[in-house]
């Protein structure tokens, strides 16, 4: 706030209203040239009938806050107004190389296909049936495909792109043998600096049609996708591959677990992205992470009626 001169603050103000200097001192009761000295500097801010103006203005709480915080600051002395100032530019300063550096990383990430491999992919069940999906999800570059199987057999299988802006990243998937149907990911990163970790956020799209649910509505659920393999897992852990793959479809959220595959040893590095404590439960935790937080009778968010 200290890079905001009060006078310009209070001006503002009052322009945002549609009003000019001389028509707020009338409508507040004050003189012109009190407030052309206000906003000048050439008068400090003393005893002013705050909450009259702030009427006067229809001032939102916050506003008014402001409003005040640039009063007190302008009635502090110089030396104490320089060295909050002198503060708030080095944490400017500080701001500005982290999104330096984060735009860096973004690139690196982007130019040596960060995300490169194989993900296990989680969220419940477009079709608002209380079950969690486990879907294989493989991205090369800017390329995905994401495999969904039910009771072993292929159910869906899409293809997409992907995109990163900055530690968000957002996939574009369309079924491989349809041009109708569409699904949109928008997620968050969690990773060490030496290889992907966690993917979690919202999958929206079109929910799926059946005998129980014959119309379709637009629907969105959340999601995570949890790092399993890099692109020479089939060859290398084929037989791990394959139970992974075996593992695959739609399940009672009890039944789903182990969120990471046993098979791939350790879960350590996704119990640190997690800031888990020693004792406290990996799958309890990714089951609230998958909440969508609605009514109880409703596991995903529904366009309908």
């Amino acid at each position: 706030m200290t890079d905001i001169h009060f006078g310009d603050f209070f001006y503002r103000l009052i322009r945002e209203r549609g009003m000019t200097m001389q028509e707020f001192a009338q409508r507040a009761g004050t003189s012109a040239s009190t407030l052309s000295r206000l906003r000048t500097g050439k008068r400090v801010p003393k005893n002013l009938p705050v909450d009259a103006w702030a009427e006067v203005l229809q001032l939102s709480i916050e506003e008014r806050e402001q409003l005040q915080e640039s009063i007190e600051l302008a009635q502090a002395p110089t030396s104490l107004r320089k060295r909050i100032a002198h503060a708030e530019a080095l944490v400017a300063s500080e701001r500005v190389e982290r999104e330096q550096v984060e735009e860096q990383y973004n690139t690196y990430r982007q130019t040596h296909h960060y995300f490169d491999g194989y993900w296990l992919a989680y969220n419940y069940s477009f079709l608002n049936d209380g079950r969690l999906y486990r879907s294989l999800v493989h991205i090369s570059g800017s390329d995905v495909m994401w495999l969904n199987k039910d009771n072993g057999a292929i159910q869906y299988n899409y293809r997409g792109t992907i995109e990163m802006l900055g530690d968000k990243i957002f996939v574009r998937l369309h079924e491989e043998h349809s041009d109708t149907e569409y699904v949109q990911v928008t997620l968050n990163s969690l990773f060490n600096m030496n290889a992907p970790v966690l993917l979690y956020g919202l999958a929206s799209g079109i929910s799926a049609k059946n005998i129980r649910h014959p119309v379709s509505f637009p629907v969105s659920s959340r999601m995570a996708l949890v790092y399993i393999g890099d692109e020479k897992m089939p060859r290398n852990q084929a037989q791990q591959f394959q139970e992974i793959e075996d593992s695959l479809g739609a399940f009672i959220p009890s039944g789903i677990v182990p969120f990471y595959p046993e098979q791939l040893g350790s879960d350590e590095g996704l119990r640190t992205c997690l800031e888990l404590r020693p004792k406290e439960d990996l799958d309890a935790v990714l089951i609230r992470l998958l909440d969508n937080h609605i009514d109880p009778s409703e596991t995903v968010l529904w366009a309908g009626f």
